[in-house]
């Protein structure tokens, strides 16, 4: 018979018996015992349930050990991007703010620069506001002057004269005429010498009272306002001829000397109707005006006369032919005063811009 190789062979005596003894725990796990005691038994049977509870309780543990690191991770990247978006917003913000309180400072800078300006425009439209009223004052005080002497000069032209021009301007505002009345033609006429008044008013005599009408309607109807204001005393002369607008081309006929003007170039005539009426019934444009009555003799009566000459005025009012010469009765300006002419050219300068 052959013998069995025991399995603890090649081990001492003190491992082998360690290794028979039972392990308690083990024994405590498999719930025997070598004593075999029923009590012991028993209290093993209930302490496996326990240790199992333990066991699952400990894993349990290290698993929300875990998974509380994982989301500290989690919230700690979290935090860490949400902080940096954060950051990066509040440094946008910071500049931002830095760029708007540059903004503001310059805008105050130009709000104070505004309000200074605009002290200063207040300012100096204050003072224009009182130049201005001393102006209209001093113009509002010239134009009543001024109308005092145009008034003073149109009675000149005879007592009548005022009544009349009001009711013609009167009569005109009701519609009356088809076109106003001009007249008389003295007060249109205005002197550039005022020493050659009695020259241009012993050339033109009664023309100097006369008026002027577009047709024979206007005619009728100013010769009724006559009526009124000229109860007694010679009516001024009414002259019928359409009213019209352009000058006469008279470089043809009329007299063009080196030295002396012609009644029409020493006149200032605002109105082409007056002038227009002067030409045809006097024929202004060839008449000089001479102020020495030598000279004029000279001029006259020496050889030939200028072309297209027919006659000349002294300042004396005196009438010069080719071949003959007429003394003036007239010795002083009636219409044509010199102070008054003088004073109203320089109320016009004064008003004129």
């Amino acid at each position: 018979m052959s013998k069995r190789k025991s399995s603890n062979s090649g081990l001492t005596p003190d491992k082998r018996s360690r290794l028979s003894q039972p392990n308690p725990e083990e024994e405590e796990e498999s719930g025997f015992f070598s004593s075999g005691d029923g009590k012991n038994s028993s209290k093993s049977a209930g302490l496996h349930p326990e240790k199992m509870n333990l066991r699952d309780l400990e894993k349990d543990k290290d698993q929300l050990h875990k998974r509380i690191q994982e989301l500290k991770r989690s919230i700690n990247q979290a935090n860490s991007a949400d902080t940096q978006a954060r950051v990066e917003k509040m440094n946008h913000i910071q500049a931002e703010l830095e760029d708007l309180s540059f903004q503001d400072s310059t805008l105050a800078q130009q709000i104070d620069q505004f309000k200074q300006a605009c002290a200063a425009a207040k300012e100096r439209l204050s003072r224009m506001s009182r130049e201005k009223q001393d102006l209209l004052h001093a113009m509002e005080s010239k134009q009543r002057k001024l109308a005092a002497m145009e008034e003073k000069r149109k009675s000149r032209f005879g007592e009548q004269m005022p009544a009349l021009l009001r009711a013609i301007d009167e009569a005109d505002r009701q519609g009356q005429f088809k076109r106003k009345p001009v007249g008389p033609l003295g007060f249109c006429i205005r002197l550039r010498d005022p020493e050659l008044g009695l020259a241009v008013e012993s050339c033109l005599k009664s023309l100097m009272l006369a008026f002027c009408c577009d047709n024979h309607a206007d005619e009728r109807e100013l010769q009724r306002i006559m009526s009124h204001c000229f109860q007694r005393g010679r009516r001024p002369q009414i002259i019928v001829s359409t009213f019209t607008n352009t000058l006469y081309n008279v470089s043809n006929r009329a007299v063009n000397h080196p030295q002396y003007p012609t009644v029409l170039q020493a006149l200032d005539i605002e109105n082409p109707v007056v002038a227009k009426c002067l030409i045809d019934m006097r024929g202004i444009e060839t008449i000089l005006l001479i102020k020495n009555s030598a000279e004029a003799r000279r001029v006259m009566q020496g050889g030939h006369p200028p072309r297209n000459c027919r006659e000349a005025f002294t300042c004396e009012g005196d009438q010069v032919y080719n071949n003959r010469y007429y003394s003036s009765d007239q010795n002083r300006v009636q219409y044509l005063t010199k102070d008054v002419e003088e004073e109203i050219r320089h109320q016009m300068r004064a008003h004129s811009p």
